[in-house]
């Protein structure tokens, strides 16, 4: 990760303020903010980022620290030289070499325009990924792998495979990332090690959708019911902090996948309840039970600020946030 060795700089790793900082650490490198541009003022970092002016000035001054950003007195602050930023465009110089050789080597055909090649290549590559993608969320549940896999899929527009963890974890021979959540990180990187693979930890949260829903139900009591009782409790107390204080958040343990029907019947006993099933509970749920609209699944989605280190993994953005530093995603391998 990368660390400057100053005391202003030491803001908190994995936050939304860690994300803006690689956010702009993005836009200097692509070259989107050049030498003398000014960055945006500290007022505008909530409608930009989500982030209030304190938070957006303790990401300003790391970037400060770093010298690629310099302040101006009553003016703001501004991306500093290029001797000074120059190191980010390394892995962007490789790449313009490469589009003038591309663009040459085209023209000099004349039967096809720049562009037109691009887009002709762009189809291939993305046909070769298709049938042999090279990146994998694993979890421990066929639904909240495939659900993870889903927003990569979505949201950068890349193939994913789905992946269960355990003893047969089978990692295709095309998958060079895996993707992970924080509980499974140690079981999954000592899989990628044995295949050569880079991994990751992104941290999750419960999706927004479902707490509306929940916001929005007839019930005064939800029931969080999972196989092993440390996550039904911690799953519960998330819950219990985003839910109106009105709401009563329970958890309970399930004996087994097999007494679910059971299970679940004992936990709705009592007054207008909704059922919140584990992943692992809700893959093992039936048809009958899926139908019933007081039986919902514990889902998750990654939180927002974890869509740059995943973008920086898969390569699809420049991995380098200072010179002779290593990508901030390895921190999280």
């Amino acid at each position: 990760m990368h660390t400057s060795g100053r005391q202003d700089s030491a803001a908190p790793r994995g936050t939304k303020a860690d994300a803006v900082f690689n956010d702009c650490i993005y836009q200097i490198a692509t070259g989107a903010w050049k030498p003398g541009d000014r960055l945006p003022a500290l007022r505008d970092a909530k409608a930009r980022w989500g982030i209030n002016e304190v938070t957006c000035f303790r990401v300003y001054r790391r970037l400060v620290n770093d010298g690629l950003v310099v302040t101006r007195d009553r003016s703001g602050y501004f991306i500093a030289d290029a001797a000074a930023v120059g190191h980010l465009s390394d892995r962007a110089r490789p790449l313009r070499d490469l589009y003038t050789w591309f663009a040459r080597a085209i023209r000099s055909r004349g039967e096809l325009s720049t562009l037109g090649a691009a887009r002709a290549l762009h189809e291939m590559a993305e046909a070769e990924l298709s049938a042999r993608p090279t990146c994998a969320f694993v979890e421990c549940t066929e639904f909240q792998a495939e659900s993870h896999a889903a927003e990569i899929r979505e949201r950068l527009e890349v193939p994913c495979l789905a992946l269960r963890t355990g003893d047969h974890l089978a990692i295709p021979a095309s998958v060079r990332y895996l993707v992970t959540t924080p509980f499974h990180a140690a079981e999954v990187r000592r899989a990628a090690r044995r295949v050569g693979a880079l991994a990751m930890a992104a941290p999750i949260e419960i999706l927004p959708a479902l707490l509306d829903s929940l916001r929005r139900s007839r019930s005064a009591e939800f029931v969080v019911l999972g196989l092993k009782h440390g996550l039904a409790q911690s799953a519960a107390a998330d819950l219990r902090a985003r839910l109106p204080s009105e709401n009563r958040v329970f958890h309970a343990k399930a004996s087994s996948p097999e007494t679910l029907a059971r299970d679940a019947a004992e936990a709705l006993a009592r007054g207008r309840r909704t059922l919140i099933l584990s992943p692992s509970l809700w893959s093992a749920a039936g048809s009958d039970l899926r139908g019933r609209p007081v039986i919902r699944p514990l889902e998750y989605r990654i939180v927002p600020s974890a869509w740059i280190a995943i973008s920086r993994l898969l390569g699809l953005v420049p991995s380098t946030s200072s010179a002779g530093q290593e990508c901030p995603v390895r921190a999280h391998c």
